[in-house]
């Protein structure tokens, strides 16, 4: 076996399953794919270097890694001159920290299932409540007014969710706002010496 194969060998179990998370959530494979290409490399990739080691098109990566930007779990670092004095080449990097990136994958489909469910929710309850308006067959009625019932119970675990939704979502912008003087010191305010003044 070859030292390409071998890695490939390797590696695939990493690769498999980013695309099984990806595919688990209606995503392109392939995003997940690219998601551990970049991932394990470590230093940014071009989307030509992403084609090229996928054996996929272009079009297909550039689709894929809008999809990674979108998610965060990926991002754009400054672009080096092509050379050729043609547009300068886009690099990606893969968001290093893969439980987060797994993280956001889940709370970015999360929010998009509590508003898909908010809004069968809101229709479901418009029409039940003009069928009983109707004041027709009494049997369908009875079923209307349980289904109205039951669809309260079903809204309130959807608001619970949602709010859970806002309190990881609050904590996380907490903890980025408390990193934030340590990651970029140059950003603190001064602080006084002790006579009072800044230094």
């Amino acid at each position: 076996m070859s030292s390409d194969n071998a890695l490939d060998y390797a590696t695939r179990p990493l690769f498999d399953a980013m695309a099984q998370i990806f595919a688990l959530y209606g995503w392109p494979e392939v995003a997940g794919r690219l998601y551990a290409a970049l991932f394990l490399n470590g230093s940014p990739l071009s989307l030509d270097d992403l084609a090229e080691r996928q054996g996929v098109s272009k079009a297909t990566v550039s689709n894929s890694l809008r999809i990674l930007e979108t998610l965060h779990l990926a991002h754009r670092v400054p672009a080096s001159p092509s050379g050729s004095g043609g547009r300068p080449r886009l690099y990606y990097q893969a968001e290093a920290n893969l439980m987060k990136a797994i993280q956001e994958l889940i709370r970015y489909n999360a929010r998009k299932e509590t508003e898909l469910a908010g809004q069968g929710i809101a229709e479901t309850r418009s029409r039940l409540t003009a069928l009983l308006d109707q004041n027709g067959d009494p049997d369908t009625m009875a079923q209307a007014q349980s289904y109205l019932e039951t669809l309260h119970k079903f809204d309130s675990y959807l608001k619970w969710g949602q709010r859970v939704l806002w309190l990881v979502d609050s904590v996380e912008r907490m903890g980025r706002f408390m990193r934030a003087p340590a990651e970029h010191p140059e950003a603190s305010p001064s602080s006084p010496d002790r006579s009072g003044k800044e230094a």
